[in-house]
């Protein structure tokens, strides 16, 4: 899968992508909304988003994981995996509403991101 990950811790972001890379998929690292922003637009053609899934750190320095789900799903339908350390039922339901499909908690076990994931992808009916 084509895989936006936005993460602005860089050593967890680099983490991530190699171990994402290693499974098989395509990443595409951004440290900020701003970034995820410009290269969701820099990879979309024909209205189809460029990328299988956006897996969205919610603290980001430049706006929330939350706003940032929002302006993607304006360019185009793409799941997203919300990746905080919050587990209230009040944080997990306002992840989905903002268009979430799933939640992640940290700290990430490699296991679970991949689940989540594979639960985006196209053939899971995401």
């Amino acid at each position: 899968m084509r895989i936006l990950l936005v993460e602005d811790h860089e050593d967890t972001s680099r983490a991530m992508a190699t171990l994402l890379r290693f499974a098989g998929h395509e990443v595409v690292v951004a440290a900020t909304g701003a970034e995820a922003e410009r290269a969701f637009d820099a990879c979309g053609k024909d209205g189809v988003p460029p990328f299988d899934c956006a897996v969205v750190d919610l603290g980001l320095p430049d706006t929330t994981g939350t706003e940032l789900m929002r302006s993607l799903l304006r360019r185009g339908r793409i799941p997203g995996v919300a990746l905080t350390g919050s587990t209230a039922p009040e944080d997990i339901a306002a992840c989905l509403e903002a268009g979430f499909t799933l939640h992640v908690a940290k700290p990430v076990l490699f296991e679970d991101l991949e689940a989540a994931i594979a639960r985006c992808a196209p053939s899971a009916g995401a």
